[in-house]
């Protein structure tokens, strides 16, 4: 610490000074909390249907609703973490975000019916996309093949 400050006077700064938060924060923790709680009450509100998918989709169903009560508690979390003006907030939003894209992108781009949906191609006149992720997935079962 130099000679111009005290102590006293730089932990007075610190505690004292209101430090303004952007709006696209605060809009952001906003949505953050409401879609994290929003998560959170749609899993108790289906959770004999969540049960019953989870058998489905073969995991166990303990697993599949800690998962998704992970993802709720993750985005509320990291939406309060924000307003406080948290760091690991910001890493945590980021993780979340970074996971709700690349799962909406799976959606709409490996399951067959969400396109058509969304006003999009059926699957059937985009063979070449499904046949690349599929030689992406089986590419260390496919090698043997081809190698002599």
């Amino acid at each position: 610490m130099s000679d111009l400050y005290t102590k006293k006077e730089v932990k007075d700064y610190v505690t004292n000074v209101v430090f303004e938060r952007p709006l696209g924060v605060s809009i952001a923790a906003i949505l953050l909390i409401f879609n994290g709680a929003l998560l959170l009450v749609t899993q108790l509100l289906t959770l004999n249907a969540l049960n019953e998918a989870s058998t489905l989709v073969g995991i166990c169903r303990g697993m599949f609703q800690g998962f998704i009560a992970l993802l709720g508690l993750s985005g509320a979390t990291a939406g309060v973490g924000m307003l406080f003006g948290k760091k690991w907030a910001w890493w945590l939003a980021v993780f979340y975000f970074t996971y709700e894209t690349m799962r909406y992108a799976c959606a709409i781009l490996f399951i067959p019916d969400v396109p058509p949906m969304l006003g999009g191609r059926t699957s059937k006149s985009c063979p070449i996309l499904r046949k690349v992720w599929y030689a992406y997935c089986l590419e260390f079962a496919v090698y043997g093949v081809y190698v002599p």
